[in-house]
């Protein structure tokens, strides 16, 4: 379960997901999920070195870890403790009633 839960971690720190940190509204194309694959389409902002966006992502795994990793642990949770998408919606509910997020 945890090697799960990590494994969606590193999902949610990828190249498309600290771009716009780096490089806020900057336009730009991703093909597959490697920098190899970033086609800069902004005109006024430099395309990021490689080392620029690894760097990004480490610290994107490294501040919002615990943080990514309880949403999900809590997304798995609710996947495997259900059966219906009605139980789904309402482990869903629960959850962002218990987070505040819902009231």
């Amino acid at each position: 379960m945890r090697s799960q839960c990590f494994q969606m971690l590193l999902l949610l720190c990828t190249i498309s997901e600290v771009l716009p940190t780096i490089r806020p509204g900057a336009q730009w194309s991703l093909s597959g999920d490697q920098y190899e694959g970033l086609q800069w389409l902004d005109k006024a902002q430099s395309k990021p070195i490689k080392s620029e966006v690894d760097t990004a992502i480490v610290s994107c795994l490294q501040t919002d870890s615990l943080s990514k990793l309880q949403i999900a642990d809590d997304k798995f949770q609710i996947t495997v403790s259900t059966n219906t998408a009605t139980q789904k919606l309402q482990s869903l509910i629960d959850l962002l009633k218990q987070k505040g997020l819902l009231q």
